[in-house]
């Protein structure tokens, strides 16, 4: 599958899910997460205005207080085919964010 640019809601909520540890289970810091967006051509206005309305909708609390702000995600979104540019090009960790892998159990 492919990976393509996607709307500044679903790159928000991929980004949030790539920059944290656990995928996306604990809160992770803003500025990291906006970093990452911004490098895939979104203004700041339309990253502002995407957060307010996914935190409305319950997708996504915001936390923290001024440069110590955290996002978290509270529905799991899938990113399998989210580009990301560099950080979900092959050979980068995140180019695994299509989900869990599945193991072959042990013989």
């Amino acid at each position: 599958m492919a990976r393509h640019a996607a709307p500044v809601r679903t790159t928000l909520l991929c980004a949030i899910k790539f920059w944290s540890i656990d995928r996306g289970k604990t809160a992770t810091l803003r500025s990291g997460v906006r970093h990452v967006v911004r490098k895939q051509g979104f203004s700041p206005a339309a990253i502002d205005r995407a957060e307010r309305e996914l935190a409305r909708e319950g997708k996504l609390q915001v936390g923290g207080k001024r440069s110590g702000k955290t996002l978290k995600l509270l529905d799991d979104v899938n990113c399998s085919t989210v580009k990301l540019s560099p950080w979900t090009d092959d050979g980068y960790p995140g180019a695994s964010l299509d989900g869990r892998k599945r193991r072959k159990g042990k013989r």
